[in-house]
C-alpha cells in the first residue's frame, strides 16, 4: 500500500468513526429515557404494593404504573396514598372545658 492509499483507507476509517458517534449521540437522549424508565420501574417493583395480597394493591400497582413521577400522590417513603398501609392520621379535637 502507498502512501496515498495508506491516508485514504485512515481518511475512510475516520469518517466511519464519525458516523458512529453521531449515530450514538442521536442514541443518547432515548437511552438515558429508557434508564429513567427502568429505574423507576425497580424502584416501584420494591414497594410493599408491588407483592401485596390485600384487594386495595391492585389499584396501588396500577396507580404506580400508570403515574409515575406524580410526587403529589405519594407519601414521602414512596407509596401511593391509595395503599392499605397508609394510615391517616386525624387530628384530635380538642376539648374545652
Amino acid at each position: 500500500m502507498n502512501l496515498h492509499e495508506e491516508i485514504a483507507a485512515v481518511q475512510n476509517r475516520l469518517e466511519g468513526i464519525d458516523r458512529t458517534i453521531d449515530a450514538l449521540e442521536n442514541e443518547r437522549p432515548r437511552l438515558r429515557q429508557r434508564l429513567v424508565e427502568l429505574s423507576e420501574a425497580l424502584t416501584r417493583s420494591k414497594l410493599p404494593c408491588w407483592d401485596c395480597s390485600h384487594p386495595q394493591a391492585r389499584d396501588a400497582r396500577h396507580f404506580l404504573s400508570a403515574n409515575q413521577g406524580q410526587s403529589g400522590q405519594v407519601t414521602q417513603s414512596g407509596l401511593p396514598l391509595n395503599c392499605c398501609r397508609i394510615i391517616v392520621a386525624q387530628p384530635r379535637s380538642t376539648v374545652y372545658a
